[in-house]
């Protein structure tokens, strides 16, 4: 299962980051000593269900067509 699809099912709230070295951070982790290393870097925690005005606005997502150009 999809870790976002995962984080979502169980109420947690995810945010992909980009940009990112990952060489840099396997070094840092020590990736490398377990034969892994980062492909992707995301924050997951939970929501601030009183804080956060957006908690339960609806999402808005545009139609695939609108977002990609096929060649």
């Amino acid at each position: 299962m999809d870790l976002g699809i995962a984080g979502c099912s169980q109420l947690y709230t995810l945010s992909l980051y980009g940009g990112f070295n990952p060489e840099e951070v396997d070094s840092i982790l020590q990736l490398e000593k377990l034969g892994l290393g980062s492909a992707t870097m995301l924050a997951l925690g939970y929501r601030d269900q009183q804080a956060d005005p957006m908690v339960y606005a609806p999402k808005v997502r545009r139609p695939m067509e609108e977002l990609l150009v096929r060649i």
